[in-house]
């Protein structure tokens, strides 16, 4: 649920908050000022003993808020936010940035409905990062801080919070600030591994550094965000029972000239000014099954395209789901500045 439907601002009555706290379902509600800033939360169990104090249905709401709930920070992942609602015996936990606005809202029903995953996860993070120029000179792309957390902590987190659990880190330049950070994953509720890269071996060379797998397991390049349900990507791979599938997005590309039409014998037959053409492109998501891992030579250079050649050429049919959610490829400088405008 998006948080601004558990919205209340002070001055609205009791009334409000029991109409809102009723029909979302969550007997929850923030009450925050026009700027977005908490300043409590009312829950059914307040609305009740307020009323049973004698407040009216027409008083502000503030009146019987708690004006210094349990919050945390966006650094907080699922794991840590359940342990922490379990442990205070909470249903809801607003997470705040650092300006004190609410960010997102974690849910005890929403988490514990979260069942584990076997299927392991490999985040291709050894990149050079090149176009970001001073930025990745002594700091690794998926290390650059985004809403007060590195851009790997955030896709990290985006797995962990639909049940994946096993992670393999495919580290290069600068590994050991990544290795530092995360170290066993035990701190994130996860496990991690490292593959680490002797050389630059693409996007997909170093899953020839992988243990054997007996699972469908997905990969990720470590500086895509997106909102993009991971669990639905595995659960859809594993339905078709592929050898592998690759996420797509739309992509409009316009060209800025006239398009100038011809039969091939020197003939005109039409213009299209400035024609815009719709693509799929790759969105550097993939689910594989354990089959395809022979497939990718040792110790090289292999991009993913190249394994989707493979695929193609052995006569298998790897298939590509489509999306259209939220997605970022912090590829560029005003991809960066949008990710930290975005965040």
């Amino acid at each position: 649920m998006i948080w601004k439907e558990l919205r209340l601002y002070p001055e609205q009555s009791v009334r409000d908050a029991l109409t809102l706290i009723n029909s979302t379902g969550e007997q929850f509600a923030l009450v925050t000022n026009t700027e977005d800033k908490l300043v409590g939360v009312v829950t059914d169990g307040n609305v009740r003993r307020g009323l049973l104090a004698g407040i009216s249905l027409e008083s502000p709401v503030h009146t019987l808020m708690q004006p210094s709930p349990h919050v945390v920070d966006t650094t907080t992942s699922a794991v840590q936010a359940l342990y922490l609602m379990e442990t205070a015996s909470l249903t809801h936990l607003p997470v705040l940035g650092d300006d004190g606005t609410v960010r997102h809202v974690w849910s005890l029903k929403s988490l514990k409905g979260v069942t584990p995953l076997p299927n392991s996860v490999v985040l291709m993070a050894g990149g050079l990062g090149t176009r970001l120029g001073e930025l990745t000179q002594n700091c690794p792309k998926p290390m650059l801080d985004v809403a007060g957390k590195p851009i790997l902590q955030i896709v990290l987190e985006n797995f962990i919070n639909v049940g994946f659990r096993n992670f393999f880190l495919a580290v290069n330049y600068l590994s050991e600030i990544i290795i530092d950070y995360f170290g066993d994953g035990s701190r994130f509720g996860c496990q991690i591994q490292y593959l680490r890269e002797p050389k630059r071996m693409g996007t997909a060379g170093a899953l020839s550094l992988l243990p054997p797998q007996t699972m469908p397991f997905l990969v990720a390049n470590a500086d895509i965000l997106t909102h993009l349900n991971m669990r639905c990507l595995i659960h859809e791979h594993q339905a078709h029972d592929n050898s592998a599938t690759m996420v797509v997005r739309k992509h409009s590309v316009q060209i800025a000239y006239g398009v100038v039409e011809n039969d091939g014998k020197g003939n005109l037959t039409g213009i299209k000014e400035k024609p815009v053409f719709n693509v799929h492109i790759s969105a550097g998501i993939y689910a594989l099954s354990p089959a395809v891992l022979p497939m990718i030579p040792s110790n090289t250079f292999f991009d993913m395209p190249d394994l989707f050649q493979e695929l193609l050429r052995a006569g298998q049919c790897p298939r590509i789901m489509e999306t259209d959610d939220y997605w970022l490829d912090i590829g560029q400088l005003p991809d960066y500045k949008r990710a930290q405008d975005e965040f």
